[in-house]
């Protein structure tokens, strides 16, 4: 009896496990979560063991993912994404970058990192032409000026926007230039109006000529400050007085003519006699109108006014005042002379030299 039951004991250790159970062994829970249809566990492992994947994995990421790995993502591990080795996690589109990264903007340059990164690397930014498509274009000198320069407080390409009107960046050149030839206290600080951005000297746009209608800046004018005529406290934009033009110089020299010519009843046409250039006189009376300081008349006159008795035309003179030779003679001695009239401008016409 007990060989019997060894015999049946045998036999019973002999069978295959599964036949015995009538059951197979139960397959291991696959850790990669839920993966897309078609995908076998032979296209990564090999039948020697889990470790390493098969050298020819015939998983295509970019087909069965959507999400092509170019660049850095090509050599990262799979666990630098999928944390816990499940492929059915993240679920992420390509250009959800922070979803992995650390969005150094903080969200202000927007959430599709592609529009100006690559896979390749970070910190490969067209830096410049990505500038261009912002609000504030760069030119001139802002092209290569240090990005820290206007982004004072955002390190490592935190940027976000910034002020955009130059005093923001360009306080300390203000002031420097409040205190220099050019004050401009009082000026709009909207720079842009009267420079460029190749360089604050030498850059000026400023049509002095049209915004002060018709005054342009030639001769000394050109190398005065700006306080020299714009005085009013506040506006340095506003001319006290206004001119009328180039020929109103009283606007500006009015106690100039008061001390130098309002005794002698001098007109107060500048121009007539000066030049932009300098107060040199360029009129000369005895080359175009009348020997006075040379011939007989040298000396004898006092003023303007002796002959000119018409305060502020000097078209109108008087010799009779000086050559007082009566009507009556003068007719007399004149009759039948052509065109003859007892007055200075007639005489001028004859005895003028």
């Amino acid at each position: 009896m007990s060989t019997i039951r060894a015999f049946i004991l045998f036999a019973l250790l002999a069978l295959p496990f599964g036949d015995a159970a009538g059951q197979q062994a139960p397959v291991p829970t696959n850790p990669h979560g839920t993966l897309p249809a078609g995908i076998d566990c032979a296209d990564c492992h090999t039948s020697d063991g889990w470790k390493p994947l098969r050298r020819d994995l015939k998983f295509d990421h970019a087909r069965q993912t959507r999400f092509a790995l170019s660049g850095g993502h090509a050599e990262a591990t799979c666990t630098s994404c999928h944390l816990d080795l499940r492929f059915d996690e993240p679920k992420v589109e390509p250009t959800a970058c922070a979803t992995c990264h650390v969005d150094v903007h903080r969200g202000n340059l927007g959430a599709d990192c592609t529009r100006c990164h690559n896979t390749s690397d970070f910190r490969d930014v067209e830096a410049l032409s990505l500038h261009q498509r912002t609000a504030f274009p760069l030119t001139g000198a802002h092209v290569t000026t240090p990005c820290e320069a206007c982004h004072k407080t955002e390190r490592a390409g935190v940027f976000a926007a910034v002020p955009r009107d130059c005093v923001a960046c360009h306080q300390s050149a203000l002031a420097r230039a409040s205190a220099s030839a050019v004050d401009h206290s009082g000026f709009p600080q909207d720079c842009a109006q009267c420079h460029v951005t190749l360089s604050w000297s030498g850059g000026a746009t400023f049509e002095h000529e049209v915004a002060a209608r018709g005054f342009a800046l030639r001769g000394a004018h050109a190398s005065q400050r700006c306080a020299s005529c714009h005085v009013q406290p506040g506006n340095a934009l506003k001319w006290t007085p206004p001119p009328a033009g180039n020929n109103d110089c009283v606007a500006c020299h009015l106690p100039d003519w008061q001390r130098e010519h309002a005794a002698q009843q001098f007109p107060q046409t500048c121009t007539s006699c000066h030049t932009e250039r300098n107060w040199d006189s360029t009129f000369d009376h005895d080359a175009t109108e009348f020997r006075i300081f040379s011939g007989d008349h040298r000396g004898k006159w006092a003023s303007c006014a002796t002959c000119h008795v018409t305060p502020g035309d000097y078209r109108v003179f008087n010799c009779l005042s000086c050559h007082e030779h009566g009507q009556a003679a003068m007719d007399d001695k004149h009759r039948g002379r052509s065109g003859y009239a007892y007055d200075s401008q007639r005489c001028y016409s004859c005895h003028g030299r």
